[in-house]
């Protein structure tokens, strides 16, 4: 049986709560989801014997001690390795590149894939020092690129040279090949993935509790994202049975007096686990990002394989890291001025219950049948073999 060494800041579900659910904060939920659903995908997989080497997200604030020590946890799809945790920030880095070099150079025996989440530095820099010392090839994963980082001068320089270390890579996007892979070494392209495990199918498109149509918008609120244009784009269009209901934080929450609007509600940041049931409760789901930005090409949101997931439709730009095999099961946004967008709007609500529950159920069907964890956790194991 082969062993697969997955570092991230993956935790388990059961971890992540105990943790933060009584502090109120859910760090990194994005991430958080995507390691969770890969880290099965890798378990889901006959044949492989899974060790999650986990390092605690470093906006930990819940983590108050001055030492949290290592520890481990067993599931049925992986065993989790959690590496010691500081609140110290600089013996934080110190614990963090002890454990991981030591684990990857004791743990590596036999046939090994080491894989990991290329962009922490310290946990990269122990894992390519010892997976080098034991002659073992290792797998970096980009979810961004290492200058989207917000990093500077040598530290910039530095995780440049630890990704390109790596012997082969998984990127969210095609573009991505071509800034990171300079030496054409092995690599795939995923986009992302989901639980199994999902949500049912849904026969309402109203909210029970007003009896109207809603549509979600769940993640960063941000310019950048292009949630002020939706707003905007929204208000104008005087549907005076639909609400626009926004989830998340970000800049927008504290220059924006929601309390003006009858028809748009701030509903705060809520853990993932509540919001999987709001979005199958919704009656369209929004992804506003604009496409004229550069990092666009370069990532791939997450938020757009769970609002397909849950069986209730999407209004989308085409960004272009999405692939063509999506646009089937999404309505597009093709001009994202906020006359374009308004119209995008009132298209899709003239839309009946039932046009939008047939498109809503393909989408699901879709993702379901290619973008679950194992199939696509199947595809970095086919690329490892290549290396």
């Amino acid at each position: 049986m082969k062993k697969i060494i997955y570092l991230s800041n993956g935790l388990s579900k059961e971890k992540y709560n105990e943790i933060y659910e009584k502090y109120g904060e859910y760090p990194k939920q994005q991430m958080q989801q995507y390691n969770l659903s890969l880290t099965k995908g890798f378990g889901a997989n006959d044949g492989y014997l899974v060790e999650a080497l986990s390092v605690y997200p470093s906006n930990s604030n819940s983590l108050s001690k001055l030492v949290t020590l290592a520890s481990d946890e067993k599931k049925s799809y992986a065993h989790y390795y959690y590496a010691p945790y500081s609140s110290n920030r600089v013996l934080r880095q110190i614990l963090i590149f002890i454990y991981i070099f030591f684990f990857i150079l004791f743990k590596s025996s036999g046939e090994t894939i080491i894989i990991s989440d290329a962009l922490n530095i310290v946990s990269n820099l122990a894992l390519i020092i010892a997976s080098k010392a034991r002659k073992k090839k290792s797998i970096g994963i980009l979810t961004d690129l290492p200058e989207f980082m917000g990093l500077k001068g040598a530290t910039l320089g530095l995780l440049h040279k630890i990704v390109a270390s790596f012997d082969a890579y998984v990127f969210l996007s095609e573009p991505m090949n071509k800034k990171i892979n300079f030496h054409n070494k092995p690599y795939v392209v995923v986009e992302g993935q989901i639980e199994e495990c999902g949500i049912l199918g849904k026969d309402s498109l109203i909210n029970e509790d007003n009896k109207k149509r809603n549509i979600v918008y769940a993640g960063s609120l941000t310019i950048s994202n292009g949630v002020a244009r939706f707003i905007e784009a929204f208000e104008k269009c005087n549907l005076t049975n639909v609400e626009l209901h926004l989830y998340g934080k970000g800049e927008l929450v504290s220059t924006i007096d929601f309390s003006k609007s009858k028809n748009i509600v701030y509903k705060g940041q809520v853990p993932s686990s509540e919001l999987k049931t709001i979005l199958k409760k919704a009656t369209l789901l929004v992804n506003p990002r604009p496409t004229d930005q550069e990092f666009v090409q370069y990532s791939f949101p997450s938020k757009q394989m769970e609002y397909m997931a849950s069986g209730t439709p999407v209004l989308t730009t085409h960004i272009p890291s999405m692939p063509d095999e999506y646009l089937d099961y999404v309505l597009v946004i093709k001009d994202e001025s906020i006359d374009g967008m308004t119209r995008s709007i009132i298209e899709a609500m003239k839309m009946t219950d039932e046009q939008l529950l047939i498109l809503g159920q393909k989408a699901r069907e879709f993702v379901y049948k290619n973008k679950i964890g194992r199939v696509q956790a199947r595809k970095i194991l086919d690329m490892s073999d290549r290396i």
